[in-house]
């Protein structure tokens, strides 16, 4: 019998899964952020708990103070804005951001392994040291009509070519 498709509305994002899942781990820190005061809290509750294979639309985490936070594998984010928040030393491995803005984000430090980007705005993100293997930064669409990502004043380091990203 197949799972079911949930879907749900979170202060104007929209999530879906094959499958829920939970993990006490996530929502906890959630809970410490919303007791900080954090409005992405809710958010970042509901996020985090979709787990594997989640389709997110919409999610506004801007300004967050996500720090080392480890989420689960192949999210698929579109139209999200992580513009400004902070995610240093996060684990974002096998997510896909279509169309997503991260103006001015802060993944120094973070593991992006096999992370694409598709279409986004990370114009002066700060990638430095930060692990790329098997990432892509490409567009979305094709012809005239496709939307690049841009890497406009991103900051990483001078041995990496963001455009030819090796898998060593």
């Amino acid at each position: 019998m197949p799972t079911p498709e949930i879907r749900v509305v979170a202060s104007r994002a929209d999530l879906e899964w094959g499958r829920p899942t939970s993990d006490f781990a996530y929502c906890a820190y959630a809970s410490r952020m919303e007791a900080q005061g954090s409005r992405a809290a809710r958010d970042l509750t509901v996020l985090v708990s979709a787990g594997y294979g989640a389709k997110v639309r919409g999610l506004d985490l801007s300004h967050a103070s996500l720090l080392s936070v480890s989420w689960p594998r192949q999210l698929w984010l579109e139209r999200c804005s992580f513009a400004s928040a902070d995610l240093r030393h996060a684990t974002l491995d096998g997510w896909h951001f279509k169309l997503c803005d991260l103006t001015g984000a802060n993944m120094r430090g973070a593991s992006l392994r096999g992370t694409g980007f598709a279409g986004c705005d990370l114009t002066g993100a700060d990638l430095r040291d930060t692990d790329l293997r098997y990432a892509s930064f490409g567009p979305v669409g094709v012809g005239n009509g496709a939307i690049e990502t841009c890497l406009d004043r991103v900051l990483h380091d001078p041995s990496v070519d963001l455009l030819r990203i090796e898998s060593s």
